[in-house]
Formats: C-alpha cells, structure tokens, sequence
C-alpha cells in the first residue's frame, strides 16, 4: 500500500496458490457477504487514518482507492477489479531473484484452464517462473504431499546453489 522497494535480502520465492490478479470469488455472493464481517480493531483504523491526514501523499493514488469503501480487508483487495491489487501484480520480480510457483488444479489438467478452485491459472501465473508445478488440489494445496514435496525440492536447491558459491558473506 506504501511505495514499494525490493527488500534486497530476499534470494528465491515460492508462491503457492497465490492470487497475483486477484480471484472473481472475492466479487462474488460469499466473497461480499465474508469481507463485510472482517473486522479489524478500532485503534488501527485510527492509526492510519491519523497517518493519511498528517502524512500528505502517504499512499500512492492506486493503495488510497482501496480505502474507498472504509478500510481494505484480506478478502476485498483480492477482487481482479482492485486498483492496488493490478498495480502490484505489474511489478516485475527481479531478474536476479529466481521464483516458483506451486499452484492447486482440480482436475483440469493444468495449464490455462486450470484452477484451484478459488485462484485460476490467468491470476497465479506468473511469466519467468523458474518452475510452475501443478498439483491435486484445491485452494488449500499448501497442505498437499506433492506441494510439500516441491518446496522440499526448492529448498534444497537453493540450498545446494549456496553451498557451491560460499563466499565472505557465509563464513
């Protein structure tokens, strides 16, 4: 919601099931009907509210639309119409950052016409993908053995990349 800058520490990532363009589902009858019973407490509402009025510009024009409607919960800016939501799904990941995706098909045989159910393949793919694996599953893929077994399968990788390249920086 703030001016974004690449946190340099971050080596890899690993998406699973993520909603880079948002998911039609948070549009929808349950989606409407689940935000408008978040709540979060009253003092963060009025700590950012102070910070909008005393800090001019604080928000860039597409995070400050999310305020529109009070203030944005986890389910409302997961709509594909979310201003914030589209300019974030723009930037780029580094080049120099290798990223995964993991994603959820229930049957659809991956691909474009995939889904997990709530998230489809137009929102959670992402160009550039070192790897894009599919597994069984529904929006809760994180809990599936192949899902698992992927980011095991990461890990060691990235594990395995460092331990080739040990420099001043991991002595």
């Amino acid at each position: 919601m703030f001016y974004f800058r690449r946190n340099p520490y971050v080596k890899r990532a690993i998406f699973i099931a993520v909603p880079h363009r948002g998911s039609k589902s948070a549009d929808g009858l349950l989606g409407r009907f689940v935000a408008g019973r978040v709540r979060l407490p009253d003092d963060l509402h009025k700590f950012i509210a102070s910070l909008r009025t005393s800090i001019a510009g604080l928000l860039k024009p597409e995070a400050a639309a999310l305020f529109d409607r009070g203030y944005p919960n986890s389910i409302r800016v997961l709509s594909p119409k979310t201003a914030g939501l589209m300019a974030l799904a723009e930037l780029p990941v580094a080049p120099s950052t290798p990223f995964h995706s993991i994603m959820g098909d229930r049957g659809l045989g991956g691909g474009p016409k995939s889904s997990d159910g709530v998230v489809p393949y137009w929102s959670s793919h992402l160009p550039g993908a070192t790897s894009e694996v599919f597994v069984p599953a529904n929006h809760r893929s994180y809990e599936n053995p192949q899902a698992i077994a992927e980011v095991k399968r990461i890990l060691l990788l990235h594990l395995a990349e460092h331990a080739e390249s040990k420099d001043a920086t991991w002595k």
